[in-house]
């Protein structure tokens, strides 16, 4: 049922903020999915919006019972925003006399050391205590807040007989876990925010997980790390269920200015097999399906892999070397005579993370890694043809410093 599917994915809750024109294709393991859309705010609506969908985790959403197979059987969210429409133009409810303002970069909330400029976005889900609340969120905290004030703060609270809340404080270093009750959960997790994160917080049943990556979008596989694991929430705090995010306090000095980019949750029965519970790894990640025979499905950083004849059982093992279709062996005359055949470099800004790729050469087999060696002749060559990179330095050794010296930035 693919209108099934599609509600799952991203459910806004509201008729006049929606994505169109949708178009898709898998990049680098993962679907993107391209598109248009139509909003109340309209700042942008003619513009190409990106939406990348899957992927490789380290933790994922959890199926809604405990034998789950199709897409449609696990969950996706109740209610979902991104920052191409004005949360309050849709069922969101804004508090404060600010508000956010949309551009390409997200909703971006200013807050000064007025009250006229706060802005804080809630919603009242419906949940219990077994259901809890689920939320995924992304934003950078570009300046100001701090782990002790409310002046940047996401809320997760439900109530069922007893109220349990999360209140996060976030700064720009780091942010603080509360209770209802106002006293810090565990410790003060320390990590630049200023450069984008995201954050998965799992609330049901008096405890709490949450993890936290940070929200490059060219990452394909993403590793998720858990910065609370299953911690205890004591009962306390205002009697109903909420999500929230935004500033409630004004800010002292700077502004408090954060670009908050999605904002998701899933409540009550959506949010399947809790993940306040945990999630271990790998038994309860939601997984790929193997290629058939004569197929390859892409992981990471150039890795494929594919599958011929055997049996494979669950939990079985296998060690294997790595083969790679431009590998370093066929710069070497002895190992590949035609520069027909290529090695491909796996670094560099316009080709991964990875900031650059060192390749040291010997001259002389018989000489120790930290002596200096003498050449046979003046001239060096080194060949380089069809190459699929375009900036490189050439260093030298030298015993002396210990160190590698530039020769020439090319």
């Amino acid at each position: 049922n693919f209108e099934q599917i599609v509600t799952n994915l991203y459910n806004v809750g509201t008729n006049s903020e929606f994505i169109k024109e949708l178009a898709g294709c898998s990049v680098g393991g993962r679907q993107l999915l391209v598109s248009n859309s139509s909003s109340t705010d309209t700042t942008l609506d003619d513009s190409i919006l990106g939406h990348w969908l899957g992927g490789y985790s380290s933790v994922t959403l959890p199926p809604e019972s405990p034998v789950s197979l199709g897409i449609s059987d696990w969950i996706g969210w109740t209610n979902a925003w991104s920052a191409f429409w004005l949360p309050d133009d849709g069922t969101w409810t804004k508090g404060g006399s600010g508000g956010g303002v949309i551009s390409a970069s997200g909703m971006t909330i200013t807050t000064t050391t007025s009250s006229t400029t706060l802005c804080n976005y809630s919603e009242t889900p419906t949940t219990d205590a077994t259901g809890g609340l689920l939320v995924r969120t992304r934003f950078t905290a570009s300046s100001g807040g701090t782990t002790a004030s409310n002046r940047r703060t996401i809320r997760v609270r439900y109530n069922d007989t007893t109220t349990h809340e999360v209140l996060l404080k976030i700064g720009t270093t780091g942010y603080a876990a509360y209770d209802g009750n106002g006293s810090q959960i565990g410790s003060t997790i320390n990590a630049d925010l200023t450069t984008g994160v995201e954050l998965l917080i799992a609330l049901a049943d008096g405890q709490v997980c949450i993890w936290r990556r940070s929200s490059g979008l060219d990452q394909h596989a993403r590793a998720w790390t858990a910065d609370f694991d299953q911690a205890s929430v004591p009962a306390g705090g205002t009697a109903s269920d909420l999500v929230s995010f935004g500033h409630e306090t004004v800010a002292s000095g700077g502004d408090t200015v954060t670009i908050w980019n999605e904002f998701h949750y899933s409540e009550g029965t959506d949010t399947g097999l809790q993940l306040a519970y945990g999630q271990t790894n790998p038994d309860q990640l939601h997984g790929a399906e193997y290629p058939a025979e004569g197929q390859a499905v892409y992981v990471d950083q150039g890795l494929l892999i594919s599958t011929r004849g055997g049996y494979a059982g669950e939990g079985q093992i296998n060690t294997i070397d790595s083969r790679y279709l431009y590998p370093i062996d066929n710069i070497f005359h002895s190992y590949s005579p035609t520069p027909r055949t290529q090695w491909r470099s796996e670094a560099g800004p316009l080709i991964s993370n990875v900031a650059s790729q060192f390749i040291p050469i010997y001259t002389n087999l018989n000489a120790g890694s930290t002596e200096d060696t003498r050449l046979d002749s003046d001239l060096l060559c080194v060949h380089l043809e069809n190459i699929n990179f375009s900036q490189f330095t050439i260093e030298y050794y030298d015993s002396g410093t210990s160190s590698w010296v530039v020769l020439a930035d090319v």
